[in-house]
């Protein structure tokens, strides 16, 4: 029998989704796998791994599934991926879905400063060449500062799900 998640975790990148993902992975009626980012239903690929996950090793995350009541996994790409939101409810209808999200300015330069500390870059030079692709409607690719434009991004659960189905934070 295949075991499918009945939530899942859509937050914005750098807004909070890994603490919720460590604190429900210790609540005794709650599943969630050790990997954190499958990225599974998107259609973009990771920007963790580069891969995609193929359906059997999806399924494998939840081999260990006992008898929580709440089966759930976390995938910040989910948010921003535009299909992402069909791909799940065409498996998984019923399912719920935790939209964690930061205010934009913050979330944007924590992911530069991160970015900052990988590649040593210039962080005002960043922001000018994203400004500029924004200005080029340019909104779908890695550019940090389109992530933060959250309302296309909810409407679409919202729009698939229904709001008793979704719920931001």
């Amino acid at each position: 029998m295949e075991l499918w998640p009945n939530f899942f975790i859509v937050g914005a990148m750098r807004s909070g989704t890994t603490t919720l993902h460590a604190y429900l992975k210790n609540q005794p009626d709650v599943y969630m796998p050790d990997e954190k980012e499958p990225v599974y239903f998107s259609t973009l690929p990771s920007i963790f791994s580069g891969r995609q996950l193929t359906k059997e090793e999806y399924l494998t995350l939840f081999d260990n599934v006992k008898n929580e009541k709440a089966i759930g996994e976390a995938s910040i790409q989910y948010l921003r991926d535009p299909l992402s939101h069909k791909r799940i409810f065409e498996k998984l209808p019923q399912a719920k879905i935790i939209i964690i999200l930061r205010n934009p300015v913050f979330r944007a330069f924590s992911q530069y400063l991160a970015i900052w500390s990988i590649k040593k870059i210039s962080i005002s030079e960043e922001i000018r060449k994203d400004a500029k692709r924004m200005d080029e409607n340019d909104l779908e690719n890695d550019n940090p500062l389109a992530y933060g434009l959250y309302y296309n991004q909810i409407k679409r659960y919202l729009n698939k799900f229904g709001s008793n189905q979704v719920r931001i934070f």
